[in-house]
């Protein structure tokens, strides 16, 4: 099918599929004008405008095919503009059409290039790296925009109980003046304060709004609200609550927009490679025509997929180590559906249990991390990345044969006999007759000497030195054809793939560890600004102060969930258990705190909390500034590694042993002469 051809059929298909979802779009619209969702946060019903771009995200949130990644988006604004329904689903409706409009070019292009397995590799890059960056851009900076409104909300809010004293007033007063988004946050709090069932609110509320320093400050409105506030050291425990929440802040502001600015070009750089290197291969190939063997041989197409899965992972460990804001938990969807599958649930359970010691540390992994895989679920998707690595090392040798075969049956740019002291048309003749013998003979056995026979009968070569090297060239090519296929020890080099893959969920949950391990101080942190609005107030209790921890944790979520259920066996038991699970210093200290809190009360045990603030500020703020260094000193060089791989294997290794080649072939036409 011609480029032509393949261009009109898919208009014909795009002519299609807008008549198809534009009477998809009329009955949606008369259906969905007599339904009403339900906000999120708040109770009663969103009013449905005729608003085609809300209209066209009913249909896609409904959709089978499209309801998980419309839903994914959705849950990545909830947290900007809460109960605004109609404005989350515009814009995540505007998103989607702008990126499915930028898929639909990058699409379109590919077509009329010409599909080749680059063209086809290339284009599934950028669709991924197109749907990816434009949400992740608009999430971060919005994320940013959020926190600044946030500070000078709390700046509002402290200046107006100041006035009055009255936290739910002090809220309410500050909703005028606050911008948007911070506005709907505001008006929400102020809801949830003077609402009935406070607690079923607030738990709704930290549900659907990860963002921890709006979490602090509602769970501190509504625990003044409960106990009162009171003076601690003459002031009031609000307003200092409010003063450390303002501190977190800026410093947190201060951490995303150092590694954003940081971090900026880093993607660019880390995916550029793959744009170029059909380029590098048409200069290359243009200043010298024997390269063209090297890129459309086994070492191009060998090098062409390291360059491309070195593009992928130095993608994926940077975005993951730019971002800063709290994951959301995956649901392994297909994981779990393949997991519960008979036949396959009963490997898993053999393997685990075979394995009980290597599960249980695996199980601890996990807990480090955060994830909500299973250890069964893991060894799966082990073994899906062995087996997709095993077919795709297969399929990349059944390629690099069937290129080999095209290479000896059409390249004849590597023949050095043929320089200028023979004419052009001779030369044209003898390659002529060079793919017309191996085309000709290319399954069959034969002799340079059969072949020399069939040239002296044709009679087109007169030169006896130049019939001698035809048919040397033409046998040389007939048996490279013929040992073309697979041989064993690829299937080996397949085998070991797979086998190294088979780690690679294992290494993966290693970094994330390591990056959570990072963030651990933040989550301490967070207790502190915890400990400090609750150790002040009267019959406070251990399990208490657990429970809030447990509401709020991330890393550390896990472990302190086992904690509370363990609390009835003693206090004192559990919490040793939990400082063996959980041996991170700063954490370990809070336990033990908690631990002779009942002793000697909680405001004496956490007191170095308070005195100690200031100083730990000031330490955090340079440890930050070590650790944003370090981390974006190993992200450029994780960007710079397909870079370095593209220039040294795909530039200058097969200029270097082309040079050597032809050096080598000169020496032994001189040696010839004399």
């Amino acid at each position: 099918m011609s480029n032509v051809q393949m261009i009109q059929l898919l208009f014909i298909l795009l002519v299609f599929s807008f008549c198809l979802l534009s009477v998809l779009f009329f009955w949606l619209r008369k259906t969905l004008e007599e339904k009403q969702k339900y906000s999120i946060f708040f109770k009663g019903k969103n009013k449905q405008g005729k608003d085609i771009i809300y209209v066209w995200y009913k249909f896609f949130a409904q959709w089978r095919l499209t309801k998980h990644y419309i839903k994914k988006l959705v849950r990545q604004f909830e947290i900007q503009m809460p109960g605004d329904y109609k404005k989350i689903g515009d814009r995540t409706m505007r998103i989607v059409l702008k990126t499915w409009g930028l898929d639909l070019i990058l699409i379109l292009f590919f077509l009329t290039r010409g599909p080749t397995l680059y063209q086809a590799a290339l284009t599934l890059v950028f669709l991924f790296l197109v749907n990816n960056q434009i949400v992740y851009s608009a999430v971060e900076n919005s994320e940013i925009k959020l926190l600044k409104q946030f500070d000078k909300l709390l700046g509002d809010i402290r200046h107006n109980y100041q006035s009055h004293g009255m936290i739910e007033e002090a809220v309410y007063d500050s909703i005028e003046t606050a911008p948007y988004p911070i506005k709907l946050h505001a008006a929400k709090i102020h809801a949830i304060l003077n609402a009935d069932e406070v607690e079923e609110e607030v738990s709704r509320y930290n549900e659907h709004v990860p963002n921890r320093f709006l979490k602090i400050f509602l769970s501190l409105c509504v625990m003044m609200i409960t106990f009162g506030d009171k003076k601690c050291d003459n002031q009031s425990l609000f307003l200092t609550n409010i003063k450390y929440l303002k501190q977190e802040i800026n410093t947190e502001i201060l951490k995303k927009e150092k590694i954003k600015h940081l971090f900026s070009g880093l993607i660019f750089i880390s995916v550029a490679p793959v744009l170029f290197l059909k380029s590098i291969e048409r200069w290359a190939v243009l200043s010298l025509p024997e390269m063209v063997s090297y890129y459309r041989g086994a070492f191009g197409i060998v090098t062409m997929v390291l360059i491309f899965a070195a593009t992928a992972a130095s993608y994926s460990l940077i975005n993951r180590m730019k971002e800063n804001r709290q994951r959301e938990l995956k649901n392994y969807i297909l994981l779990g559906y393949l997991a519960k599958l008979p036949f396959i649930n009963r490997l898993l359970n053999n393997i685990t249990q075979k394995n009980y010691g290597r599960t249980l540390k695996t199980q601890d992994l996990i807990r480090k991390t955060g994830e909500s895989i299973t250890p069964k679920q893991l060894v799966l998707k082990r073994f899906l990345y062995s087996i997709f690595t095993f077919l795709c090392c297969i399929l990349i040798s059944v390629i690099i044969h069937h290129n080999s075969k095209i290479q000896l049956l059409t390249n004849l740019n590597n023949i050095n006999y043929l320089n200028s002291s023979i004419s052009d048309k001779q030369i044209e003749n003898i390659k002529d007759i060079i793919i017309n013998y191996v085309t000709q003979y290319k399954k069959y056995k034969i002799t340079q000497e059969e072949v020399e026979d069939k040239l002296i009968k044709e009679g087109i070569i007169k030169s006896k030195q130049l019939m001698t090297m035809t048919a040397e060239e033409i046998v040389r090519r007939i048996n490279g054809y013929r040992n073309e296929y697979y041989r064993w020890y690829e299937l080996l080099i397949a085998f070991l793939a797979g086998a190294a893959a088979y780690y690679v969920p294992y290494l993966d949950l290693l970094f994330i560890r390591q990056l959570r391990q990072m963030n651990m101080e933040d989550e301490v942190i967070q207790f502190h600004s915890i400990i400090l609005m609750l150790m002040h107030i009267d019959r406070m209790t251990i399990e208490t102060i657990l429970v809030w921890f447990e509401n709020f944790a991330v890393i550390f979520k896990k472990s302190i969930q086992e904690c509370i259920n363990d609390l009835q066996s003693g206090d004192v038991e559990v919490l040793e258990e939990l400082k063996r699970k959980e041996p991170y210093e700063p954490f370990v200290k809070i336990v033990e705190n908690l631990q002779i809190s009942d002793k000697i009360g909680l405001c004496e045990a956490f007191d170095e909390i308070a005195a100690e603030r200031y100083h730990y500020q000031e330490k955090r703020k340079l440890e930050n500034e070590i650790y944003i260094h370090n981390k974006a000193i190993l992200g450029k060089v994780i960007a710079f590694t397909p870079f370095i791989i593209t220039i040294g294997l795909y530039l200058i290794i097969p200029f270097i042993v082309e040079g050597l080649t032809q050096y080598a072939g000169y020496m032994e036409q001189i040696q010839s002469v004399y």
